[in-house]
């Protein structure tokens, strides 16, 4: 009898130290000077998809979305209180069969009605996000809930900047362009067991700003959407 006692005190003493049933009071999610990093899905909304530049007929259709491609981040950040925080967001998504502009838009000047050069349908935008970050503790269940809101610069690279020229070539539709873009997005974080170190799932859009933002280039704007796991480490 008093060995079935002992045991069944030791079992429960297990259970109340299991990491999954531990008192709210019991953790927090780490909080300072931070890297975070990023591997997942990415697509925009929208664009075109085109016949290549050697077949008969040349057709541009509208597409709802890209094909899913990878996107890779790193972040660095800095929590300032136990809530708010700011992060500098380095990120690169990839958009396949998913052109920028619309049908209208690939009837370029300077070029044969049946050999048109068609800008580029696969491309790749790259991120440098300011971003301010808030975050909700779920302490029952181990969890942080991050919202985040920012904006930056985007290199598209064969991308955006082709209205307008006199394309003769492939090569003269293909090139690099700056532009800006505004985010928002939120982040499921779970606190591990390894010091500093929280892992969870990011989702993230938000809107890459054409030459002439609600003027006549306005269909160049490219909505995008990201979902990647991410881990986090704080020093």
């Amino acid at each position: 009898m008093l060995t079935r006692i002992a045991m069944n005190r030791l079992l429960l003493s297990l259970l109340l130290l299991a990491p999954g049933l531990a008192q709210a009071g019991d953790f927090e999610i780490p909080r300072g000077w931070y890297l975070e990093s990023d591997l997942g899905a990415f697509m925009r909304f929208g664009g075109v998809k085109h016949c290549p530049l050697d077949c008969g007929t040349q057709v541009a259709a509208s597409v709802t979305n890209s094909a899913l491609q990878p996107f890779v981040g790193l972040a660095i950040g800095k929590d300032l209180t136990d809530s708010v925080g700011v992060q500098l967001l380095f990120g690169t998504g990839y958009v396949a069969g998913a052109a920028v502009g619309d049908e209208q838009f690939y009837t370029m000047p300077g070029t044969d009605p049946t050999q048109k050069i068609l800008p580029p349908q696969d491309y790749s935008l790259t991120f440098i996000n300011p971003q301010f970050t808030y975050l909700v503790l779920l302490e029952q269940f181990r969890l942080g809930l991050e919202l985040k809101a920012g904006g930056g610069l985007v290199v598209a690279q064969d991308a955006i900047d082709v209205s307008g020229k006199q394309v003769t070539t492939p090569s003269e539709a293909q090139g690099s362009s700056l532009h800006l873009n505004v985010s928002a997005g939120f982040s499921v974080k779970y606190l591990t067991l390894l010091t500093g170190f929280v892992v969870g799932a990011d989702v993230s859009g938000g809107l890459v700003l054409g030459p002439t933002p609600g003027g006549s280039n306005a269909g160049h704007n490219i909505p995008y959407l990201s979902i990647s796991p991410a881990i986090k480490y704080v020093f």
